[in-house]
Parts: structure tokens; sequence; C-alpha cells
């Protein structure tokens, strides 16, 4: 079997040796060559033809973020950010351009970060091969069956997106949407994630009458940076979850890095988000695992489950449970997946109704609420 041939490309020959270690720790990986800056990597990939790019983003002559459009039309690239609020927001703009993933650069010296991001970044570069492949051998179209509850059905027409994002008409109706939220959505996704959200939370209409809590797995900083991104693009309010918060119709929470996030149930129909640093579930705080678990124990709401794109297998065991206790269950398609690890997991768990195209979930989570009166109105 041949070997996975990684180009790193960083200004730092400290940072440049610390990634090649980390990456030559595995056998199937084998560093093909380093680059000093964008410039040289452009060079340097015609001559040494790798399967996958590490890529920092501050660098002198070409930064990550001037060569990415070019690298990216040709091979998976993983950006190594800086854990600071400009990294953040340079890491949002890299993937918007094609990045295959990120992974926050190891913080100081600390031996158990640095096993952490190098066992991160050796799974994501795996990742990244196995996704080309799937992706050179699979042609997406949108003419492609759609499969719901176990059954090949027609796919509807596509929801189109203008001028940046399909807004949201609300169909003749009297009916009034109360302060109370009447239905949870909760939402787990991993590699590929952030452009999967600005798929589905912009397409939400502004009285959405349920309450969206996302996992999104991330460092810290960085969800807070992806919160604004998606407020931004969006009818509903966006934000990175606080303690303590009542949980609000028509409001979208992304859990803190670092910090696991609950939904929890008061007296009557109130409900908060907890958040606490308990141990990692299987590796991850946030875990998709733990939100899933403690929405399941929600009474007096509807309930929707969703998994999109991310490896591994967080959220699976937990959307078993909501499934368990009436929600209705949505992964995203294989075909429009970055990574088909978490939908598949849950998949092989048998407790999904709903295997849809991500350009059709915000319709399906709509139906899934009860959002019968709102209908697509074409520009």
């Amino acid at each position: 079997m041949n070997r996975i041939r990684v180009l790193v490309v960083d200004d730092s020959a400290l940072m440049r040796r610390i990634v090649s270690d980390m990456l030559s720790e595995d056998e199937r990986i084998d560093v093909c060559g380093i680059a000093r800056n964008g410039q040289e990597a452009l060079e340097a990939v015609e001559r040494l033809l790798p399967d996958v790019i590490t890529l920092d983003i501050e660098m002198p002559v070409k930064n990550g973020l001037e060569v990415l459009p070019e690298l990216a039309t040709t091979y998976p690239v993983i950006m190594l950010s800086s854990l600071t609020k400009e990294g953040a927001d340079a890491t949002l703009r890299a993937l918007d351009a094609g990045a295959f993933d990120f992974i926050a650069k190891p913080s100081g010296s600390i031996s158990l970060d640095i096993r952490r991001v190098a066992e991160q970044l050796r799974a994501m570069v795996l990742a990244a091969v196995e996704s080309r492949m799937k992706r050179n051998d699979v042609i997406i179209s949108n003419k492609q069956p759609m499969i719901r509850g176990g059954r090949l059905e027609p796919t509807p027409q596509a929801m189109t997106v203008k001028e940046p994002f399909q807004t949201m008409k609300r169909s003749p109706s009297n009916l009034t949407i109360s302060k109370r939220v009447c239905a949870l959505v909760a939402i787990g996704t991993s590699t590929g994630g952030p452009r999967a959200l600005q798929t589905i939370i912009p397409l939400l209409p502004k009285d959405f009458p349920a309450a969206v809590l996302v996992v999104q797995h991330m460092a810290p900083g960085f969800p807070a940076s992806l919160a604004a991104r998606l407020n931004q693009l969006s009818n509903v309010c966006v934000q990175e979850a606080v303690d303590a918060t009542e949980i609000q119709p028509g409001h979208v929470y992304l859990a803190p890095g670092g910090y696991h996030m609950v939904a929890r149930q008061e007296d009557g129909h109130v409900y908060r988000i907890a958040l606490h640093q308990e141990q990692p579930m299987r590796g991850h705080r946030p875990s998709v695992d733990v939100l899933f678990e403690s929405v399941a124990r929600l009474t007096g709401v509807k309930l929707c489950a969703t998994l999109l794109t991310g490896m591994g297998a967080d959220g699976a065991d937990g959307m078993r449970l909501l499934k368990q206790a009436g929600a209705t269950t949505i992964v995203q398609s294989e075909q429009t997946c970055i990574v088909f690890g978490m939908p598949k997991a849950a998949i092989s768990r048998h407790c999904v109704d709903i295997i849809a195209p991500i350009q059709q979930i915000a319709s399906d989570i709509m139906k899934a609420v009860g959002s019968h009166y709102l209908r697509w109105d074409a520009q």
C-alpha cells in the first residue's frame, strides 16, 4: 500500500519539525517535503505531487489565504491556525475558500496537548485522502434520489440560494408565534461543519418557532467567530452559548470550544443552557452525545436531531436515545458530506428517519418542528 504523501507548509522551522514528527509517527504517512511560504508551496506541489497539504495562514511572500484557492482545487488542504480571534476569523475564511479542515496549533510544550493535536492531525490526513478518493469516484447530481426512512424517493426541487441566501416568506396566515419554545433542534457536526451550517442556518426564517443547539467540534475561540459569521448571514439570532441562558425560539446557540453544552428543564416550559468542563466524551469536548442525551430527557417540546458531516461516531448513541424519545432524526447524505463518519454511525444504529442532501435539511427540520405554514417563495 502506498504511503500518503504530505507537504508541510509553515514559515516556522520549529513548527515544520513538530508537524512533520507528528505525521511521521503513523507508518501510513510520509512527509514528502516542506515549504516555508505560499510561493514555495506552489512550486513544491508541481515537483512532489502530494496527497495532502498542511498549510499555515500567516507566512511571508504569500500567506496561506493567498495560495489556498489554487491549492485547494487539486489537493485536500488542512489549515494550521493560531488560537487567536484573528486566527479564528482567517480560518473560517479558509474553510469558505475550500480548505478541507483546520486544526489549532499546539499550545506551548505541554505533552498532552501535543499528543492530542497529533492524533487529530493524523486522523484528518487519513480522512482527507478518503474524502478525495470518494469525490473522484462519485459525481454529485441534483437529480439523485433522496433516501427517506430507508426508501428511495424522488428528490424535491432543490432550494435555490440567491444574493447571497434565499429568504423565507410566510404563507398568508393569521397564525401568531408564541415566544415560548415549542420545539428544540439539536445539531452535531465536525469536519466540514462550518460550511454545512452556513447552508442550513441562513435558511431558517426570523419567526422560526424552535430553538437550535449546535455542537461543532472546534477549539476555544473558534465557535465565537463562527457564530458571528452565521449571525450576519441569518434571519435568526446566532450566538455562542452562555451558561444559564434561557433558551428562546428563533435563536441558535453554539457550544463554546472546550465546554460540554446541555439543555436543562425547569418548572413548566422553561429550558436553560448549562455549560461544564467534565471529562471529554470519547475524546470530544464539546460532545454531540452529551448534548443529545440531555435533550432526550426534555418534555413538553417537539424534538429534532440532526447529524451533519464529520469524522468519527460522536452523536450516534445520543441520536438513538432521541429517536426513542420521539424525536425526528435527520442525517446528511453521503454524497454531500465532506466526511460521512458521524451520519454513517447513526445509520448503523438504525435510528435515522431521514437521510437528505445538505440543501434539503433546512426544509426537513422545519417540517419536523411543525413549521408547515412556511413555504419557499421564488424571488
